[in-house]
């Protein structure tokens, strides 16, 4: 702000600011009220707060995985930025129950000081180990001449 005027009327003061926090339109304005020699006189401007970066970000911890029948789940998601956004919202997964590739990811579509971001990230659920036992049951076993197969197997 500057407000001058005849006789060396030169002063520097502060301005006054009203919607000036969040994105979108502010104003900054001055009201000089005048003194012995000078009429009062105002001014404002305005000025566009535009909106701020936001960072998504998705961690996978915990690996490695094996495929164990039911959804694996091992993302945090941290959503931040400016004026003190900071989320942890869940992940959204696909793919993550049976062996193979899966991910987790999440979107952050914004706020009205933050434009949107998303990050994602592939996990692998390995296979899960199998056992096999063959019974032999009805022994003893006597020579027919024919193969004999009476064991069970049980996976």
């Amino acid at each position: 702000v500057s407000v001058t005027g005849a006789g060396g009327l030169n002063l520097t003061p502060a301005a006054s600011y009203t919607n000036n926090t969040d994105a979108g339109t502010a104003t900054a304005s001055y009201t000089y009220a005048g003194d012995a020699n000078h009429f009062g006189s105002d001014d404002s401007e305005d000025f566009t707060i535009g909106k701020a970066a936001s960072t998504t970000v998705v961690t996978i911890t915990g690996a490695p995985f094996t495929y164990n029948g039911s959804p694996i789940e091992p993302a945090t998601v941290s959503v931040t930025g400016a004026g003190g956004l900071n989320l942890t919202p869940a992940a959204s997964y696909a793919n993550n129950t049976d062996a193979g590739t899966a991910t987790a990811s999440y979107t952050y579509a914004g706020d009205a000081n933050h434009f949107g971001s998303d990050d994602s990230e592939d996990f692998t659920i390995g296979k899960a180990a199998s056992t096999t036992v063959v019974t032999i049951t009805g022994a003893p076993f006597t020579y027919t001449g024919s193969p004999i197969e009476i064991g069970r197997a049980h996976v």
